[in-house]
């Protein structure tokens, strides 16, 4: 496997349980210990409705998408399992997104960003 986020090959350890499966992950252990996952989720108050932002990776290094697409399988299901009318996926999430988000009329969103940065979240205040 070639790391997505350095472009290194990694080397995956086989054994007899995982011989035969198929490695989900596009980053090795460097780039996970030196970018990690974490998820957040803020609830956002919008002209019609609520926008629930769910953010996986708060990094100001951008690495390949890829790098991170397989740890998105929880929020797929959690959308699945809820009562949401739309699902809309962002790379990165940015004010002009925000906006975006603001005009449109769909009601309960569920929007995934892959990269959230902390500054731009913090200048643009969505209170109540």
């Amino acid at each position: 496997m070639i790391c997505e986020a350095c472009g290194k090959p990694t080397k995956t350890r086989r054994s007899f349980s995982n011989l035969l499966s198929l490695e989900t992950h596009h980053i090795c252990e460097r780039c996970y210990r030196k970018y990690p996952v974490s998820f957040t989720h803020r609830h956002i108050p919008v002209e019609s409705g609520t926008v629930d932002l769910h953010t996986v990776v708060l990094s100001k290094h951008k690495t390949h998408p890829r790098a991170h697409m397989s740890f998105l399988k929880p929020l797929y299901l959690g959308f699945v399992e809820s009562a949401f009318d739309a699902f809309i996926y962002f790379d990165e999430i940015d004010s002009d997104a925000y906006e975006l988000l603001d005009m449109l009329e769909f009601g309960r969103l569920f929007v995934v960003a892959l990269y959230g940065d902390i500054n731009k979240k913090k200048e643009k205040s969505h209170e109540i």
